[in-house]
């Protein structure tokens, strides 16, 4: 079973292009004749390949595109009866050109496939995955990239890039909103698209695979809309005991708790909340009803998988990969 969620921001574009390819890659990473056990254990890494690959597509496809939109930009600036198609003014040329090479359009992406008992997620930016497992235990399988959220990534973006994190600063000096990376001014560390914002937001998804007892269990998938509003443990609660559509529909009506607490407040409660879900794992581990399987960085890899046979990353994967991981300093391009 494949479940998939898109956000999109500046336009659909990103998300469209991630929809229709991101499958097809992943499952063109995986080496061919494998068993299902091996299968499974090739998964992981076939979707990080996938998603790299998607993005890197979708950015080369909107820069020919868009070469060719400002090119018919300068006919039209240059040759002012010149019409093509339709009637279009420079203006109306100069949005096209922006808009339709997806240069600046993005989308969340977390993908889920479910095989028996087996469960893998791979996420970027902000959606989140949880299972609601039996007996009432909620278990995270997503991690969320907002800078303001995630300390290592934030320090991974400015070791790696050099630049500033900080609030958008108004008239008088008072900032606001949430943290940002600049120049560019996004507030997540990983995404689909922004073609403008540098090499440093990468599409390299958090990836976990679990696998469950013969336990029942529910998994809830949803943007960032729900999980500003509610926690996992609401969300879970609030469908408990409801058939799948209908769970959807109630999730989406769940008023939000008034919020009180300050900044200080709100840092130490996800510190505790992050805590608490590693907790929640090893006790789920030790009682049977969930085994981590893969975990994005975890020892656990090298210890159970065998070294990969898939398709290695092309020569600008390679790069765009060393330069998330500051191997190298940005413009030095690997032959």
């Amino acid at each position: 079973m494949l479940e998939e969620i898109f956000d999109v921001h500046n336009g659909n574009a990103a998300a469209i292009y991630t929809k229709e390819n991101l499958l097809n890659h992943v499952l063109g990473a995986i080496p061919r004749g494998l068993g299902r056990d091996e299968w499974l254990q090739a998964l992981p890494r076939a979707l990080v390949a996938g998603f790299v690959k998607t993005n890197e597509e979708f950015q080369s496809r909107g820069m020919e595109l868009s070469l060719v939109l400002t090119f018919i930009l300068s006919l039209l600036f240059y040759f002012p009866s010149f019409t093509f198609c339709c009637k279009s003014s420079k203006s109306n040329a100069a949005i096209i050109v922006q808009s339709s090479s997806g240069e600046t359009s993005t989308t969340t992406a977390t993908f889920v496939i479910v095989d028996r008992w087996t469960v893998t997620v791979a996420s970027v930016e902000d959606s989140r995955c949880i299972l609601d497992a039996q007996g009432g235990a909620v278990y995270t399988l997503t991690v969320d990239h907002r800078l303001e959220k995630n300390v290592e990534e934030r320090e991974r973006v400015v070791t790696a890039s050099g630049c500033e994190v900080g609030r958008l600063s108004i008239v008088g000096g008072a900032e606001i909103g949430p943290l940002r990376c600049w120049p560019g001014g996004l507030c997540l560390s990983m995404s689909f698209g922004d073609m403008d914002v540098g090499e440093f937001i990468v599409p390299i998804p958090y990836v976990k695979q679990v696998k469950l007892s013969n336990a029942v269990g529910r998994l809830i998938i949803a943007s960032d809309g729900i999980w500003d509003a509610l926690s996992s443990e609401m969300a879970a609660q609030c469908c408990r005991g409801l058939p799948a559509e209908l769970a959807a529909r109630q999730v989406v009506k769940i008023q939000p708790p008034p919020k009180k607490q300050n900044k200080l407040r709100a840092l130490l409660f996800r510190k505790k909340s992050l805590d608490s879900a590693n907790k929640l794992l090893k006790k789920l581990s030790a009682v049977g009803i969930v085994e981590e399987l893969f975990e994005e960085g975890s020892a656990m890899l090298a210890e159970s998988s065998k070294p990969w046979q898939g398709p290695f990353l092309c020569a600008d994967c390679r790069n765009k990969n060393d330069a998330m991981e500051g191997k190298r300093p940005s413009g030095v391009k690997v032959a």
